[in-house]
């Protein structure tokens, strides 16, 4: 097993920009706060979607039909029991 010059004490190498410095904070150069944060405002955009519109965002993101079978199984019984109400 090889050893970096720059491993953490844990063996984890430390994340880099592109630019090669040391990014604080993992992941894409944001702390755990922000991430976060930016979570906590695309939930509270997702909610605001009816199930009608969160479909379609699925469909524009992964193709017409592709991927994420079991949200898509269960905005598709959200949409029957709203249409079966009425």
């Amino acid at each position: 097993m090889g050893v970096y010059k720059d491993s953490l004490p844990n063996g984890k190498n430390p994340s880099r920009s592109p630019s090669g410095m040391l990014i604080p904070g993992g992941r894409r150069g944001y702390c755990l706060e922000t991430r976060r944060k930016e979570a906590q405002e695309r939930a509270e955009v997702r909610a605001q979607r009816s199930p009608q519109e969160q479909l379609a965002v699925l469909d524009k993101r992964l193709g017409k039909g592709q991927g994420a079978a079991r949200e898509r199984a269960r905005l598709q019984k959200l949409i029957d029991s709203e249409s079966s109400d009425t």
